[in-house]
């Protein structure tokens, strides 16, 4: 867990994340067991997840401490893709959209995708490859700006799994 609970205590919030980072990628990272078919997950019994919010994140991309900005970026996004689960969770909607662009990055190119269900995701929506619109309570703004829109997060399953398979069916042959 990344967030402002974890982070307040002893000493400055920039050292306890330096901390932490380190804990976590010598954890996920260099003491992760190494599999033989390369990014092939192996689905045991020991999955990881991170949970971070908007105050950590902009000290984990803006911070100062001996200037290691980048060199947190990429401890924090290395943690992360060996994480089954990463919850993002009160964050401003450029940082949604920082996150997004972060992944798009990564060497491999990964196909990134956008969920959002209101004007706050819409500049996430607009930074990966696809975007999901769900028409809601706070507006239609998510909706007209996305690839694909539903009206209720219960549509999201069939979209996703049985579209998306058969989508992936279609192109890979």
């Amino acid at each position: 867990e990344l967030t402002s609970k974890t982070l307040a205590g002893q000493g400055r919030k920039e050292e306890r994340l330096h901390e932490l980072l380190l804990e976590y990628h010598r954890k996920l990272v260099q003491d992760y067991p190494k599999s033989r078919g390369g990014m092939k997950r192996s689905w045991s019994n020991q999955d990881y997840g991170v949970i971070i919010d908007g105050s950590t994140l902009s000290l984990v991309l803006n911070s100062t401490l001996n200037s290691n900005s980048s060199n947190y970026k990429n401890i924090f996004l290395q943690i992360c893709q060996k994480c089954t689960a990463v919850l993002c969770c009160r964050m401003a909607p450029l940082q949604k959209a920082q996150i997004v662009k972060m992944v798009k990055n990564v060497k491999g190119n990964p196909i990134t995708l956008a969920i959002g269900d209101g004007a706050n995701d819409v500049s996430m929506i607009l930074e990966a490859h696809v975007g999901i619109g769900i028409k809601g309570k706070e507006g239609r703004q998510a909706a007209r700006n996305s690839d694909y829109a539903v009206t209720k997060f219960k549509h999201l399953r069939k979209l996703l799994l049985v579209h998306g398979h058969l989508y992936y069916v279609r192109i890979a042959h």
